[in-house]
């Protein structure tokens, strides 16, 4: 009669991964202190509350990686790195801890934070690091400018500037003729102050989405929608964050938004699609394209390329099929297409 195996006693697999984190911290807190020079046993033991048997295996580990180890006598329980080789340098001090908090966050966001497993170790330095963090925010923070006396000139520049004048530049000159002696030197200073305000946020916007920091990205943009909610420009740079992010349901949050204030903006919609096409939301990247075409060439050869991209060659022929019938005049175009699916069809059987 065979006997039932009990597995009871086996550890469960968050234990099992709970310890191995526990000794990949320990095998980086062991190379951060070599690397400042002695490490030793008892002290390394009593620090990481395991037995010393525990450490002399992890020192086998690191023996077995590659990095020479010796003692000066084998009654000290001093190990040494081998004099001429040298770690790369993975410890950080208080001089560099706000580059290494930064840093962790940029390779975190990346890595989905696998390097949460380095913070134990230089809980010190990240704290500080955190610090300086909170510092600097609270500095950009209080930063202001004074609003001061401008001349006719600038007044016109940034009101010309922040106009759209693609429908009706003949009315915007007639409206330019009478709009000094609506304000007064006092109104003109508070709109030029808000003005400047506005293009630092989205200059600073511009040299974080530079430096590939797009956290601090979104953070300004949400302060410039915070304070003018029409501010298309937030929305979409807020959007292109996102998407350099690879978080294309943040970036849709954004765009869907910015259609609250403005339904009818073309480059909303082209930021809309481009995401949906990440998502592989096919069906409704399609739909705001139909939204913004009324001819059926350009949304038939959009739908059709879209498929085919995706490799849904039978849909890509079915919406020319349908092409066809409804605008006979370009058949010979969808026919081109139509051939070339076909080949992609038949060269991916």
């Amino acid at each position: 009669m065979k006997t039932k195996k009990d597995f009871s006693k086996l550890p469960k697999k968050s234990e099992v991964k709970k310890e191995r984190e526990k000794h990949i911290i320990r095998l980086v807190k062991l190379i951060i202190t070599l690397n400042q020079g002695v490490l030793n046993l008892d002290e390394i033991a009593q620090e990481c509350n395991v037995s010393k048997r525990t450490i002399l295996r992890d020192i086998k580990i690191l023996e077995d990686a590659g990095i020479p180890l010796y003692k000066p006598s084998e009654r000290e329980s001093n190990y040494r790195i081998t004099e001429g080789y040298s770690l790369p340098h993975f410890n950080v001090t208080s001089k560099n801890a706000l580059e290494f908090a930064d840093a962790l966050d940029a390779l975190s966001s990346v890595g989905k934070k696998p390097f949460k497993l380095i913070e134990p170790v230089q809980k010190s330095v990240v704290e500080l690091g955190r610090k300086q963090q909170k510092i600097r925010k609270e500095k950009h923070s209080k930063f202001k400018l004074v609003p001061t006396d401008i001349t006719q000139e600038q007044f016109f520049s940034l009101w010309l500037y922040e106009q759209d004048m693609k429908t009706g530049p003949y009315l915007y000159l007639l409206m330019m003729l009478e709009v000094g002696g609506f304000f007064d030197n006092e109104e003109r200073r508070k709109m030029y102050y808000d003005w400047q305000i506005k293009h630092i946020r989205r200059s600073l916007s511009d040299l974080y989405y530079l430096g590939q920091q797009y956290q601090n990205v979104l953070d300004e943009c949400n302060e410039l929608i915070k304070e003018d909610a029409k501010d298309l420009w937030a929305y979409k740079r807020a959007a292109l964050a996102c998407y350099a992010n690879t978080d294309f349901k943040g970036g849709i949050k954004y765009i869907l938004e910015g259609m609250d204030q403005d339904k009818k903006d073309p480059e909303l919609f082209v930021y809309l699609i481009a995401l949906l096409i990440e998502t592989k939301d096919y069906e409704r990247a399609i739909t705001f394209f139909n939204l913004l075409y009324k001819d059926e060439y350009p949304k038939a050869h959009f739908a059709s390329v879209l498929y085919k991209k995706a490799g849904m060659f039978d849909k890509a022929l079915e919406i020319l099929d349908r092409a066809v019938k409804k605008d006979p005049k370009h058949a010979d175009k969808y026919k081109e297409m139509k051939a070339d699916i076909l080949k992609k069809q038949n060269a991916k059987k």
